[in-house]
């Protein structure tokens, strides 16, 4: 289970001991947090009591702290749903409460034995419940003494989201996973391909089901987009409905969703999944070689090649694929199709897709061509071409006659190339 505040057993032992006032007692702690459905999910504004047992009247009584010399009584929770108190030995009960929510006691007759560690309604030992409610023991110390309280609030949608996988809806309140399901929804008009629980979590308070599993509740699903979708980087408008028609979702309270039909759109951007291309350069041949692969670039820097940094980055995948050639001493790339077809009609290899263009051409990359270089030739056939999203070393190339043959394709992302 998931603690809030709690501290291990020496040192809450260390840290719990506290005087108040001269000849008082050592004291303990009975501490935990207020929550809804789930541990993860505090209450904030929650009013948090604290009783001791009068063996006198058989009967519990309101801590006043002035007089126990214990932290305030009651206590209202922060966005943590945190409580504390630090009292003598004794019998010690909590409860708590809120608007809108069932008010709780860790002295429940039917739940209240399994809050706090040897709770019991026998408090001399002898076999006779003579208390109405439980009581928790200090000592021992009470650590995670956490306290549900439930709401029968119906839920609604809260928010949607959306990726590249579906839509994320998230409720007001913690569902019950097998009463939200894919045939309530549509997604684009479309019954999601499957839905799945994003925030599963097991009961706050340990509820078993009936083959003995914990129970779990979650606030958010996941609506996958129906099979066959696939949605590019971009920006993107999705509606999602859902019904009020079939079975029916229920919050951890089997309370019922409502305000529906509901009907909402939810824009967002699916980013662009990148790859960086190395830039190297051959000094012997003045030829420069461009790969998406770490292997590739170490194995042409182990045979001599220098290595001159990120060249750009590239799109993972693209509709604009750059092809890449062999000519058995230079390299050519290009996203030219009949370009490629031509280069392999006269002798060229045709080496696959090199790596992708950018589709919305963000940033160009320059195509400059050698005139002294002729591929074709036996020497001097190499280093034919140069590739560069910088500006300025394109148009000193171009300065010192190199050709400038336009864009070659485009980069999502300038690189830092030496």
């Amino acid at each position: 289970k998931t603690k809030t505040k709690t501290r291990g057993k020496n040192a809450s032992k260390a840290n719990a001991k506290r005087q108040s006032g001269k000849g008082a007692k050592i004291k303990w702690d009975p501490s935990g947090i207020v929550y809804e459905a789930v541990l993860s999910n505090p209450v904030e504004g929650a009013t948090v009591l604290l009783y001791t047992y009068n063996a006198a009247s058989n009967s519990a009584v309101f801590v006043d702290s002035s007089k126990f010399g214990v932290e305030p009584n009651p206590q209202t929770t922060g966005a943590d749903g945190h409580y504390e108190w630090y009292v003598p030995e004794g019998w010690w009960q909590v409860r708590a409460s809120k608007e809108g929510y069932s008010s709780f006691s860790t002295g429940d007759v039917n739940v209240g034995r399994n809050y706090g560690i040897d709770a019991t309604r026998d408090l001399d030992n002898d076999g006779v419940d003579e208390a109405a409610e439980y009581w928790m023991p200090v000592l021992p110390i009470q650590l995670d003494v956490n306290l549900p309280l439930v709401s029968k609030a119906k839920p609604t949608v809260k928010a949607i989201d959306g990726d590249v996988e579906g839509v994320v809806v998230e409720f007001s309140k913690y569902m019950k996973p097998e009463t939200v399901t894919a045939g309530l929804f549509t997604v684009a008009g479309k019954v999601p391909s499957k839905i799945e629980a994003v925030n599963a979590e097991e009961a706050g308070d340990g509820t078993k089901a009936a083959d003995g599993t914990p129970v779990k509740y979650a606030s958010k699903f996941k609506l996958y987009y129906p099979a066959g979708t696939k949605l590019k980087p971009g920006k993107h408008k999705v509606e999602v409905t859902m019904t009020d028609t079939g079975a029916k979702a229920k919050s951890y309270a089997d309370a019922i969703v409502d305000k529906l039909p509901y009907k909402g759109e939810v824009e967002f951007v699916i980013g662009q999944e990148t790859q960086v291309m190395y830039r190297l350069y051959n000094p012997n041949s003045g030829e420069h070689f461009y790969t998406a692969s770490e292997k590739e670039r170490d194995s042409v820097v182990a045979a001599g090649w220098k290595y001159e940094g990120i060249g750009w980055v590239a799109p993972a995948e693209s509709s604009v694929p750059v092809y890449r050639l062999y000519s058995g001493t230079d390299h050519h790339y290009t996203m030219d199709k009949s370009e490629s077809d031509w280069l392999q009609s006269v002798g060229w290899r045709y080496e696959g897709i090199g790596w992708y263009s950018d589709e919305d051409e963000t940033v160009p990359l320059w195509r400059e061509f050698n005139p002294n270089v002729d591929p074709s030739a036996p020497r001097n056939n190499s280093g034919s071409h140069n590739y560069t999203t910088s500006k300025s070393e394109h148009d000193y190339l171009c300065s010192i006659g190199w050709r400038d043959e336009g864009i070659g394709w485009y980069a999502v992302a300038e690189g830092t190339p030496t």
